[in-house]
Order: C-alpha cells, then structure tokens, then sequence
C-alpha cells in the first residue's frame, strides 16, 4: 500500500477517542494489523506465504516476527492477527 507507513491514527492515552468504522467488502481469512518492524522487513509476498500456510494462529505471528528478526529486526515489531471465520485455533 503506497501510504503504508503514514501514521494516521495510534492506540494511547488521549482524552478524546477517534474511531473509524470501515466496511471490509472482499472475504479474507485474516485481518492484520502490524507496524513499520514488520511490513517495513518482510515483503508482501513473504507475508501472504506465511497467512495462508496451514498452522495455527500463533506460530504464524511467531514466523512472521522471526523473518522481521532474520532480515534486520531493528525497528520494534507488533503483529495482530484476526481470523474472519473458519477453524483457525489458536
């Protein structure tokens, strides 16, 4: 995404809370939310190789932490991963 490292809302302490309501139109089997440690390391594909291998939930964040790590890691790095549907234990 060409604005991929754009902050443009953040998780803290201030008094007035900003939410955004999106609509997903496309059916995915994951949601992810990472920053810059991550999507700044590991290249889109590596990404979508990872998600879409047949592991739990978990060991994929953990993969994909271990590839940020492995090609430079310098930068903090904070994956979440949600399941839209289907069986995918944790």
């Amino acid at each position: 995404h060409p604005y991929r490292n754009m902050l443009t809302n953040a998780l803290g302490i201030a008094k007035k809370i900003v939410v955004d309501v999106v609509e997903i139109k496309e059916a995915y089997d994951f949601y992810l939310l990472s920053s810059d440690g991550l999507h700044g390391y590991v290249r889109d594909h590596e990404i979508e190789t990872v998600l879409s291998a047949p592991m739990s939930i978990t060991r994929k964040i953990n993969q994909l932490i271990q590839r940020a790590n492995d090609v430079g890691g310098f930068d903090n790095i904070t994956v979440v991963l949600m399941a839209l549907g289907g069986d995918h234990r944790a």
